[in-house]
């Protein structure tokens, strides 16, 4: 391919408005106003559009464009610095060209300039998609719209094919560069969803990588096909979609950790229906052709990442259930046969909008007082989370989290209160992160007002004079990070406590009412006897670098002298004792709590947990603290066995209400320093704030008194709307064998599951159990969890005792129909799937043998089903198994070596061909078992090595 010779083009040109409509009544365009080809009307209502930075604008931005504008005004100072020019497109056609050729293509990369081997493959995954789409297609000649053409890079790739090519853009700075970089290309501004074009204007559509970026797929993909010819050509590349019934809780949590849609690229992830609900609305008068790049979680092979084409009607369904990037060839039978969409809504002229241009801070204070009023004054930090959050450099926030952390930048829009001029806030960086920020920037309106330094170990507090904002409009408030790297981590930042004051007096006070470095902790201590474990954790406590600390030990009735030689050898120590009968460990822990209640005088204070048999570091306390403040959070600490210290017994607990189990999580993954969606926390080793134990009260020592109290606490907590949380950068030593009745599964006498299920020492008591789930469990699970808890318990006596040489005969004789009926009913799914599947793909169902029912399998599989196939076998045949892949005749098998037919439906000549002759060689039953033996081996090493 030759370069295009641009020496006589010209910036300015006679635009052509043959093909141009107007996107308000969809009637012709005409020039207007000096001659020099700057205004343009329509011809039926009068409005006028016009050149904007040389650019003809046909429409205006909408509501939901604001945003995208802001970030387009933020990087202004990029003007005439995009640097993507002919030379530069060229020179990277020539080098995918020869990569695409090159027989060792590793040490081709090795090659690769360093300035282009970061994008190097995923530009080539862009050209070889438009190469595959293309490869029967000459465009010299033709009449091509590049949609979504950005800086023209790919609109000059299509002019290298002699294409006479539009490239459509919606932003004018890029449109601008654009034009003065690839003046040969006819430059227009709009919109994707309402293409400003007439019906039938163009030969080829085409639209690289940039259909996940607009907010209306389906609009923009009816359009694009709208304004083609008939037998003309839509091709689409390298777009993300995800399952067709997903909610948007993926997306954000992909785009959580995606640094170029936190600071601004409107990208997106959109549903496999939004791509072909206009294909298959249409569906008579288009050809489709649909291929993914990647598909995740392929029947059968896992994930696929190279150039696949599926048959839509068959593979659809399948599709919509997966996730991939997917790229589309649609022909255009006849002439589109619904009216062109047309624009009602907008709200601002590209004119208008690049005259505010002349400083980001301008445009800003210009566009904020026009932001939608759903995205004004949004909660913060808020529960869920949003695209436009994201958008805004906020990340998602964490459960039951009061703060919420931005990557370099973060963004509010607020709503100027009239009893208010001052918005004040906290800053601080992730605790034991790799943040390099080292201050944050706040901007009003895009104009800087203050810059604040920030390090994990504290919080700032910052705050914005609001006073020259008119009562009643619109801001924005920009936090911007100074330092830091260019990964999510390495640049965050965190806010918390964003709140309205009146003035600097009310902010100080404020600022000044939260002392952490004299917070009390109160350690308090339940015990009873065991006097050797109260010495050694009273050790363990004078020990702490945190200080004031105040230990209590609340014994609950000891006989061995605890109280006595606690108060003689350790006096600044406080002993409670009860005042009549013995305590378990609720009651102890209760005491101990009413006794902080009384005698703290700040709300600042702690309550740390803490049982006796436990050994833990001299920062234990401190750690927890500086957890506790950061996170706003009760936190407990990763708990650890004290005979081997590798072993970890807790590191979150968890309680699953379905099904009534107490799980526990027993790793943690690499760097991972703090875990928050823990439900409960242990009585063992966990410190409160004093505050939320105020709001919830105390531990409820009459209605649990051993067990499940803790647990019962930690659910009010939560429930609250308080968070919870492991920090792993501390542990406890626990000593388990010191536990109580532990319940066991095998049979075993009356007297001991007597114990087990009544005994105040059982983790399994009943009446315990009884009493947590009618205070907590959700109501569509308390009667079922209710009715589990009777039937262990009859189960426990009749199965597990000597009782069950009677009950068990009777078990099975009262549960044997009931698991034959399933039986039964699971058969009759099995071939309702199985016929439903026949009336889908009929004879092809032969090649899916998971889709036929297990009871039949066998001999249909020998009888009728094509067996699995090497790359050897089907060369011999003089077939190429790659072609065949890309062709949906062949699909990969979980063994990458072995193939297997996707179909047997090769048309009526089938019989004389090779694929006839490869169709006999898989069906033929004296082979296919060998085959099948040999691919079977193969699979279970290949899963042996996963």
């Amino acid at each position: 391919m030759t370069g295009v010779d641009l020496q006589g083009a010209e910036l300015m040109y006679t635009f052509d408005l043959s093909d141009i409509r107007c996107v308000a009544c969809n009637n012709d365009i005409v020039p207007a106003g000096d001659g020099q080809c700057n205004i343009f009307a329509c011809a039926d209502c009068a409005r006028n559009y016009q050149k904007v930075l040389g650019v003809p604008f046909f429409g205006d931005y909408e509501e939901e464009d604001l945003l995208g504008l802001i970030e387009i005004a933020a990087n202004v100072g990029n003007r005439d610095r995009f640097g993507i020019t002919p030379s530069v497109v060229e020179e990277w056609e020539a080098l995918l060209l020869a990569y695409d050729r090159a027989t060792d293509k590793d040490a081709f990369l090795k090659k690769v300039p360093p300035e282009k081997a970061s994008v190097f493959l995923n530009r080539y995954g862009e050209w070889s998609e438009v190469s595959h789409l293309t490869r029967d297609i000459s465009l010299a000649g033709l009449k091509v719209l590049d949609v979504g053409a950005g800086l023209g890079f790919d609109s000059h790739r299509l002019s290298l094919l002699g294409a006479d090519v539009t490239a459509l853009e919606f932003s004018p700075l890029l449109a601008e560069s654009g034009l003065k970089n690839f003046p040969h290309i006819r430059w227009v501004g709009g919109f994707s969803h309402c293409l400003p074009f007439k019906n039938a204007s163009f030969d080829a559509v085409f639209c690289n990588a940039a259909l996940h970026h607009m907010r209306n797929v389906p609009a923009a993909i009816f359009e694009m096909l709208r304004v083609l010819r008939p037998n003309g050509v839509l091709i689409t590349t390298c777009d993300s979609f995800r399952p067709s019934e997903t909610g948007d809780d993926l997306e954000l949590e992909i785009f959580d950790k995606d640094p170029a849609v936190l600071l601004g690229v409107n990208e997106g992830i959109p549903r496999f229906s939004d791509f072909i609900s206009t294909l298959e609305r249409q569906s008579e008068i288009l050809d489709v052709e649909v291929l993914t790049h990647i598909l995740y979680d392929a029947p059968d092979i896992g994930t696929i990442t190279h150039l696949k084409q599926w048959n839509l009607r068959k593979d659809g369904p399948m599709l919509a259930k997966r996730s991939g990037s997917i790229a589309m060839r649609v022909r255009l039978k006849d002439v589109w046969p619904e009216p062109a969409r047309l624009q009602t809504n907008g709200v601002l002229s590209a004119q208008e909008y690049v005259s505010w241009m002349s400083s980001a801070s301008n445009a800003v204070s210009k566009l904020a007082p026009m932001m939608p009023r759903k995205y004004v004054d949004l909660p913060f930090p808020g529960d869920q989370g949003s695209k436009f959050e994201l958008l805004n450099g906020w990340r998602r926030p964490q459960k039951y989290q009061h703060a919420r952390t931005a990557y370099r930048r973060g963004r509010w829009f607020m709503r100027r209160p009239s009893e208010h001029s001052i918005v004040a806030f906290d800053l601080s960086l992730p605790l034991g992160g790799s943040s390099g920020v080292e201050a944050v920037k706040v901007m009003l309106n895009g104009a800087a007002v203050g810059t604040y330094p920030v390090s994990s170990k504290n919080w700032v507090s910052a705050q914005v004079d609001i006073a020259t904002v008119p009562s009643g409009d619109v801001l924005s408030i920009e936090l911007e990070a100074i330092g830091g790297g260019t990964a999510v981590e390495e640049a965050a930042f965190v806010v918390r406590n964003r709140r309205l004051v009146s003035g600097t007096s009310e902010f100080d006070a404020g600022v000044g009412s939260r002392n952490f470095q004299n917070s009390t902790v109160y350690a308090v201590v339940p015990v009873f006897n065991r006097l050797h474990f109260t010495h050694e954790c009273i050790r363990y406590l004078k020990e702490q670098t945190y200080g004031p600390l105040q230990i209590i030990i609340a014994d609950g009735g000891s006989t061995d002298g605890t109280q006595e030689i606690i108060r003689s050898e350790f006096p600044d120590v406080t002993v409670l004792t009860p005042s009549d009968a013995e305590l378990w460990w609720s009651g102890s822990v209760a005491m101990g709590v009413d006794y902080v209640l009384r005698h703290s005088g700040s709300i600042d204070d702690y309550v740390l947990m803490m049982n006796n048999d436990t050994q833990f570091p001299p920062d234990y306390v401190e750690k927890l603290v500086e957890t506790s403040e950061f996170h706003d959070a009760a936190v407990g600490g990763l708990i650890v066995d004290s005979r081997d210290a590798t072993r970890v017994l807790d590191a979150g607990e968890y309680i699953d209400w379905a099904t009534y189990t107490f799980s526990v999580r027993h790793s943690i993954n690499d760097g991972e320093r703090f875990c928050d969606d823990v439900d409960v926390l242990p009585g063992r080793g966990s410190l409160i704030p004093l505050r939320m134990i105020r709001a919830v009260g105390n531990i409820d020592a009459d209605m649990l008194p051993h067990y499940l109290a803790d647990y019962e606490f930690f659910c009010r907590l939560k429930e609250q709307g308080f968070r919870l949380g492991v920090t792993y950068e501390t542990q406890i030593l626990a000593h388990i064998e010191e536990t109580g009745i532990v319940p066991t599964n095998g049979s075993s006498s009356f007297r001991a599951i007597w114990h087990e299920v009544f005994s105040r020492r059982s983790m399994s008591n009943f009446g315990d159990h009884w009493r947590f789930v009618a205070r907590h469990a959700p109501d569509e699970y308390r009667n079922r969890i209710r009715f589990r808890l009777v039937k262990r318990v009859v189960a426990d006596f009749t199965l597990r005792t000597p009782a069950r040489w009677f009950f068990f005969p009777l078990y099975v004789l009262l549960t044997l129909p009931w698991k034959i009926l399933a039986v039964v009913k699971g058969q009759k799914r099995t071939f309702s799937r199985f016929a439903a599947a026949i009336r889908r793909d009929g004879a092809d169902v032969v090649c899916q043998p998971k889709l036929i029912p297990g009871i039949i399998r066998l001999p249909v599989y020998l009888a009728m089903a094509p067996g699995p196939l090497k790359r050897e076998h089907i060369e011999e045949q003089g077939l190429i198994a790659d072609e065949l892949l890309q062709r949906g005749i062949l699909r990969h098998t979980r063994c990458h070596e072995w193939y297997a037919l996707n179909t047997i439906n090769f048309g009526g000549e089938a019989a004389n061909t090779e694929l006839g002759q490869l169709r006999r060689r898989a069906w033929n039953p004296v082979t296919k078992i060998g085959r099948t033996v040999s691919w079977y081996l193969a699979t279970r090493k290949t899963r042996v090595a996963e």
